[in-house]
C-alpha cells in the first residue's frame, strides 16, 4: 500500500578519543552519526481507524428529538479523512559531539562540551491538507475566505501525517563526577540548550500545547522552539555514608547509616495561547492552533505567574477575519521546576550475600508546587468575546510532598 523508503539508507558513524600531549588526565571526545528512525505500525494506524468506511465524522446543530438518527442519515456532509502521506520519506537525525573530560585527582572527573542533533524528514501531523480555496493578500502572505468551498469540495478536512518537517539542536553539557571516596558519591549535570522545529505533534496531542499546523502552506511560518524544549536543565545525585562502622552493643544504633539526595531543577517548557474557532476560515472542525496578533502595550508584563491567569490574555487580539496572526508558535515559557528527594537507610542486618535494611524516602521534600502548563490556551469564543479562563493552570506536574517508610531484604 506504501513506497517503502527505507532500501537505500546509509548510517555512517564515526567516534574520536584523542589524549593531548599524551595526558593521562585530560581526553577529547568526538562523535559524529547519522541514525534512521523507524515508521512502525504506531504511524500508520490512523489510515485504518480514522478513515471511511471505519470512521466517518457529521456535524449538525440542533437536531429535533427524537429523530436524531433520520438527521444524521441524510446529511451529505462530504467524509473527512485522517491518513498517512503515500510518499512518505525516512526520518532521520544527524548526532554530533564534542566533549573535554578532565581527571581531577583520583575520584573526581569534569566534562564539558557541544552536542547537537539535526534531524530530517522527521513524522508531524498536519491537521488538514484540504482547506478552504486560499487568496492572495498584500506582502505574499494567504488568506481565506470563509464559508468557501474546500480545495477538494468532494472532501472535508482531510488531516495527514507527513515526513517534511525539521529539527535543530544545540546544547551545552557540563558535568561532575565523583566516584566513592571517603564514604561520598557526587554526580552532577547541566545543560543549557534550545530545540527548535516545525510541529512536535506526531499522533494527536502529543504534547499539552501541540498544535496541527494551522497553515498548511507554509511549514517554515510554523517553526519555534519545539513543544519539548528545556533551555536549561540541573540534576545532581548524591550519597553519603556516615563514617561509623563495626560498632558493638548500644553503639551498633549509628552504624551503616546511609544519606541520599535527588536533586532536579529546570526551566518551562513554551506554549503559545491560541485564537479558540476557525478565525482564518479553513473551513476545518477546530481552529488547528491558530494564534492570535500580539498586541501587548509598552509596559505591561506578560507573563503575570499567577495560577489563576498565567499570562495576560489582553497582550493578545483577534487577527482579521480570514486571516493567521502574527504571534509565533511557542513564544511564551511556562513554569519551571524544582524538586529535591532524600533518603536515609541503615543497614540493620548483613550475613553474606543477604541483607536487611530500613529506608526512610522523601519525595519533593520542599513542597514546592510545580505547575504544569496553562491548561486553557482559548482565547476567544466563535463570537469573538473574551474566554475568562484563558491562562488558567489547573494541573502539576507533581506530587505534594511524600514519605515512604520501607523495609526491604536484599538476597
Amino acid at each position: 500500500m506504501y513506497a517503502n523508503p527505507s532500501q537505500l539508507n546509509f548510517a555512517p558513524r564515526l567516534g574520536l578519543a584523542w589524549n593531548p600531549g599524551g595526558s593521562a588526565n585530560t581526553v577529547i571526545r568526538a562523535g559524529f552519526g547519522i541514525f534512521y528512525d523507524t515508521l512502525g505500525p504506531s504511524i500508520y494506524v490512523g489510515n485504518r481507524a480514522m478513515s471511511p468506511s471505519q470512521y466517518q465524522s457529521v456535524t449538525t446543530f440542533a437536531p429535533p428529538f427524537p429523530g436524531l438518527a433520520a438527521v444524521v442519515g441524510n446529511l451529505k456532509t462530504p467524509p473527512t479523512l485522517d491518513m498517512v502521506d503515500y510518499d512518505v520519506q525516512q526520518p532521520y537525525t544527524i548526532q554530533y559531539q564534542l566533549k573535554v573530560e578532565h581527571q581531577l585527582g583520583q575520584n573526581t572527573a569534569i566534562d564539558a562540551g557541544f552536542a547537537g542533533n539535526r534531524g530530517v524528514h522527521l513524522a508531524g501531523h498536519v491537521g488538514d491538507i484540504n482547506p478552504s480555496r486560499p487568496v492572495a493578500l498584500a506582502g505574499g502572505q494567504i488568506g481565506y475566505v470563509p464559508g468557501s468551498p474546500d480545495i477538494n469540495p468532494a472532501f472535508g478536512q482531510i488531516g495527514m501525517l507527513r515526513t517534511q518537517f525539521n529539527l535543530f539542536y544545540d546544547a551545552l553539557v557540563l558535568g561532575l563526577r565523583h566516584r566513592w571516596s571517603n564514604g561520598l558519591r557526587v554526580e552532577s549535570h547541566y545543560t543549557f540548550g534550545k530545540t527548535i522545529d516545525e510541529t512536535s505533534d506526531v499522533l494527536f496531542q502529543d504534547f499539552l500545547n501541540s498544535d496541527k499546523v494551522p497553515n498548511p502552506f507554509n511549514y517554515r511560518a510554523n517553526r519555534g522552539l519545539a513543544d519539548y524544549n528545556i533551555t536549561h536543565a540541573f540534576a545532581l545525585n548524591a550519597t553519603y555514608a556516615l563514617p561509623w562502622h563495626d560498632a558493638t552493643g548500644w553503639n551498633r544504633l549509628r552504624a551503616d547509616w546511609e544519606v541520599s539526595l535527588l536533586t532536579q531543577a529546570q526551566s518551562g517548557r513554551p506554549f503559545s495561547p491560541d485564537v479558540g474557532f476557525d478565525r482564518a476560515g479553513l473551513g476545518g472542525l477546530d481552529d488547528l492552533g491558530q494564534r492570535p496578533n500580539l498586541v501587548l502595550t509598552p509596559g505591561a508584563p506578560l507573563i503575570q505567574g499567577a495560577p489563576s491567569q498565567y499570562f495576560n490574555p489582553l497582550a493578545f487580539s483577534l487577527p482579521a477575519a480570514g486571516t493567521y496572526g502574527n504571534l509565533g508558535r511557542n513564544v511564551l515559557i511556562g513554569p519551571g521546576l524544582f524538586t529535591m528527594d532524600a533518603a536515609i537507610q541503615k543497614r540493620l542486618i548483613q550475613e553474606h550475600k543477604q541483607m536487611l535494611v530500613l529506608r526512610l524516602e522523601g519525595f519533593n521534600i520542599t513542597n514546592r508546587p510545580n505547575f504544569q502548563n496553562p491548561s486553557s490556551l482559548a482565547l476567544f469564543t466563535s463570537s469573538g468575546s473574551r474566554i475568562g479562563s484563558a491562562g488558567q493552570i489547573t494541573t502539576t506536574t507533581t506530587t505534594s510532598r511524600q514519605l515512604q517508610l520501607a523495609l526491604r531484604y536484599e538476597f
